[in-house]
């Protein structure tokens, strides 16, 4: 349980099962049925990977789900191995190649128990708190889907995959082995289409048959199954329109029938079927209306979900989302009484909005229906959502300020949802009473230097404000190297350089803050974050000492060299300020390392730097 635990959080087996559940009937059985896909699945196909694009809305993702839950269920000679990948759009962050692996490895576990190479595996970085590199990574997974054939690895929604990983990523699942069975599900994208110019393809479409089941589903439940009960030609006709208008999309389908639930009798019902679009941003615009309409704070709150799950970072969960909204601004503690109910964030957001069960650590967390929804706000957030960076910004920050928040036991397990997106704020325990208690805490650490950052010219001097106030109140020891090194003075300076405020570190110096105060130093949570502008700025400034070893023993030129961060090198270099031949702990100068690392050109751009000396020697000799 802990390997997979300390494999990755992402959990792809419930939502796998979260989406099938959604399936209606028998649909999908036309895809299962088709000829291509037969011969992707017995390998009689000229090529191991099936290419399916869709148009958004015809239920990609829930015919992956039901693709998956197929292949389980089949009868096989040989040792076989079924695998699946969920990309989100919402969850880029955390959705790293690294961590996808990460998750075929925690699968193929949960499926066949450990094996020796991924226990030493756990043994060896767990221990060391360090992730493996995605070579030993692709190694140790290649090696493991050796002993199975087939394999096959359904990876749907890869349009939603980081969008200049995408090829990395579909060929680093080809490379697995000559035994993998790839399916891959996608918009229909030129880019996408010429990574499979050579394979199979077999369009995702959602027949009337399949659309027709799931209105028909609708129609025998609820609201409008009470409302036509007898009439039997009403029936007919809602189901006649709403597959007319649903244009080959279950998404449209869907929100035709939202709509018609908004009927109070029979006529009615008729003037909305009438009056149903047949295209997406109708039907989003009419939705939205809908919702204006449904009473002053009704509408109020469901303006305010769409927006914090459009600006935040990551999916929020229930809890988080609750307290998120309860927060009023300038206050001291959170009142109970302004919560509001889980039920209410769905149901007052007109079917834009759903509670899903398969976030991490199993909590649910509040999403949009379809990444279609995320665009069609993206695309008027102006309009909609003016000024809500600002009352993102502000939240966390009186959230961080509330009363007994800052007596947290901070520690530093792998815990906290937001690992994989910050990894320079501290991990918290997710599960202890404290953020229990505090659960929108661990989001506000972790992201309101993202959110700051936005609005650091219109809300510069509030947010130095709210800095002075935290570290006056040691809500900083929250904040990252704070764990490290409890006696370090806590100072805004060093919290503005930690979250990469720019300005906000200008605003400060300029306001007389000293920049040597900090252990560890500025420059080196600059470097250590690759904030170039930061570091330009302070090289400028004559209190810092370029060539001081950072706290883990190394100089920042070494430090560049390390990290192969070529930029980082130049910049210390054109500085005129380092020494290049200065050692680190171990006598290492960044020459050494360099060669040591094969990095030829950065050996190149050393050699050219005047006083480069060549024959220096290590600790060794």
């Amino acid at each position: 349980m802990r390997v997979i635990a300390w494999l990755t959080g992402l959990n792809f087996k419930s939502v796998q099962a979260e989406k099938l559940s959604q399936r209606v009937g028998d649909t999908g059985r036309w895809f299962l049925e088709s000829k291509q896909f037969r011969k992707w699945v017995d390998g009689s196909a000229p090529s191991s990977c099936l290419w399916c694009p869709g148009h958004p809305g015809v239920g990609k993702t829930i015919l992956a789900s039901i693709i998956i839950d197929y292949l389980r269920s089949l009868d096989y000679k040989e040792k076989t191995l079924v695998l699946s990948i969920f990309c989100d759009y919402k969850s880029a962050a955390t959705q790293t190649i690294a961590n996808l692996l990460c998750s075929l490895l925690k699968q193929l576990v949960q499926d066949n128990g450990l094996s020796g190479p991924i226990t030493s595996l756990y043994n060896q970085f767990c221990l060391d708190s360090t992730p493996p590199a995605l070579s030993v990574l692709t190694k140790i997974l290649s090696q493991e889907l050796e002993t199975f054939s087939p394999v096959y690895i359904v990876l749907d929604a890869l349009d939603e995959f980081t969008d200049d990983k995408q090829e990395e990523l579909v060929n680093k699942m080809r490379s697995l082995g000559d035994n993998i069975h790839l399916l891959v599900t996608s918009r229909e994208i030129a880019k996408i289409g010429r990574l499979f110019e050579e394979d199979a393809r077999l369009d995702i479409q959602a027949t009337n048959a399949d659309i027709t089941t799931f209105v028909a589903d609708k129609l025998s439940r609820g609201d409008l199954a009470n409302l036509i009960n007898g009439r039997d030609d009403l029936g007919e006709v809602i189901l006649t329109g709403v597959v007319e208008k649903a244009s080959g999309m279950f998404l449209l389908a869907s929100l035709h029938m939202d709509s018609l639930t908004q009927s109070t009798n029979q006529k009615i019902l008729r003037d909305i079927l009438k009056e149903l679009p047949d295209n997406m941003k109708n039907a989003y615009d009419e939705t939205m209306e809908r919702v204006n309409h449904q009473g002053k704070y009704k509408s109020a709150l469901a303006s305010r979900i769409f927006g914090w799950i459009v600006f935040a970072r990551r999916p929020l969960t229930v809890l988080e989302l609750q307290h998120a909204l309860a927060v009023e601004l300038g206050t001291m503690t959170l009142d109970s009484d302004n919560l509001c109910s889980e039920d209410l964030l769905g149901s007052v957001c007109g079917g834009l909005v759903i509670i899903d069960q398969t976030g991490r650590h199993r909590e649910p967390i509040v999403r949009f229906v379809h990444y279609t929804t995320q665009q069609y706000f993206m695309s008027q957030k102006d309009r909609f959502f003016p000024h809500l960076q600002e009352t993102i910004t502000r939240t966390c920050q009186t959230y961080m300020l509330f009363n007994g928040s800052s007596d947290l036991n901070v520690r530093g397990s792998m815990s906290s949802s937001d690992d994989d997106c910050h990894p320079n704020i501290p991990y918290i325990d997710v599960y202890g009473p404290g953020c229990q208690k505090y659960p929108f805490l661990c989001y506000s650490l972790f992201h309101w230097g993202y959110h700051a950052s936005k609005l650091q010219h219109s809300m510069g001097h509030e947010i130095i404000a709210f800095l002075d106030l935290a570290c006056c109140r040691k809500v900083t020891k929250l904040f990252h190297v704070m764990i490290s090194y409890p006696d370090a003075p806590s100072i805004p300076l060093h919290f503005a350089v930690e979250y990469g405020l720019l300005h906000i570190t200008e605003l400060l110096l300029n306001r007389g803050d000293d920049p040597c105060q900090c252990i560890p130093s500025l420059l080196e949570i600059a470097v250590h974050r690759h904030n170039i502008e930061i570091v330009k700025l302070l090289l400028d400034l004559d209190k810092i000492d370029p060539n001081t070893q950072l706290l883990l023993q190394q100089t920042p030129l070494s430090y560049a060299v390390e990290q192969q961060s070529m930029q980082l090198l130049e910049l210390l270099l054109q500085s005129g300020r380092v020494d290049v031949n200065c050692k680190d702990s171990t006598g290492c100068t960044p020459l050494m390392l360099a060669v040591s690392s094969g990095n030829m050109s950065m050996v190149k751009v050393l050699l050219k730097h005047t006083g480069i000396d060549i024959l220096a020697r290590d600790n060794i000799g």
